[in-house]
């Protein structure tokens, strides 16, 4: 669909002396016309990331479905769990939340069947995310004591159908630097010069918004402990891959 091309995610690494962790959640909302509110998606997969570093851990979430005497429950449950190591673009699955846990696949970016290896594309550079129209200034406004700049952009989007129409979106832009190495709408992001983080977009009178919320500034002695044993298992596994690719 044309309305979801200002909301996927992406990673930006900036280099900084100290270490960056914590966690951050991906939140996914529509336009209600009744309440004049923003409201949740129901089922939208809103993610939850750990990072520490250049790795994250991707909390995956999948929708079941459950029939029993005619009714069908649909439940939003834990999938898996993803380690990330973005400076190599690698992927590691886990099924427990633990640090002993055992890795039941790994893979690289780009070389396997599935690219998009969950619900976003943190690499992809889709050229139908960019907006294709100057953006335009709009006033600074603060949120939760954040104050971002923000930009109103548009872009000329043709449906499956044939029929062209005007999307717009209003992005944004952390105005100082976050300590998250998450953001949307990386080709926006680099255009701007500052992380977008939230995005309100419209089209044909439908509207969406997707924000990345900081849940925490850092992690639990436990959290820590899955980083090791996972980075540390990943690191070995990569020493692995390339021993036998010679």
């Amino acid at each position: 669909m044309a309305a979801i091309f200002f909301i996927f995610i992406f990673f930006s690494c900036r280099k900084d002396k100290k270490p960056k962790e914590g966690a951050v959640s991906v939140q996914a909302f529509y336009f209600d016309t009744t309440s004049l509110r923003y409201l949740p998606l129901k089922f939208a997969d809103n993610q939850k990331y750990l990072y520490r570093d250049s790795f994250l851990i991707a909390f995956v979430n999948r929708i079941y479905f459950t029939t029993i005497d005619d009714s069908t429950r649909i439940e939003l449950l834990p999938y898996k769990y993803m380690l990330i190591d973005m400076s190599k673009r690698r992927f590691y699955d886990y099924r427990h939340f633990s640090d002993t846990a055992a890795c039941v696949d790994s893979f690289e970016y780009g070389k396997t069947k599935t690219k998009r290896a969950f619900g976003w594309d943190l690499f992809a550079k889709n050229t139908e995310m960019e907006i294709q129209l100057p953006p335009h200034p709009l006033p600074d406004t603060v949120i939760g004591g954040v104050r971002f700049k923000r930009v109103l952009g548009r872009s000329n989007v043709t449906d499956s159908a044939g029929q062209s129409f005007t999307a717009t979106s209003v992005l944004y832009c952390a105005s100082d630097p976050m300590p998250h190495p998450l953001q949307l709408n990386d080709v926006m992001s680099k255009k701007i010069g500052l992380p977008v983080l939230r995005s309100e977009s419209e089209f044909r009178r439908a509207k969406t918004m997707q924000q990345i919320v900081q849940l925490s500034d850092s992690l639990t002695a436990f959290e820590q402990k899955v980083f090791d044993a996972w980075i540390k298992r990943a690191k070995a596994t990569y020493a692995d891959s390339v021993h036998r690719s010679h």
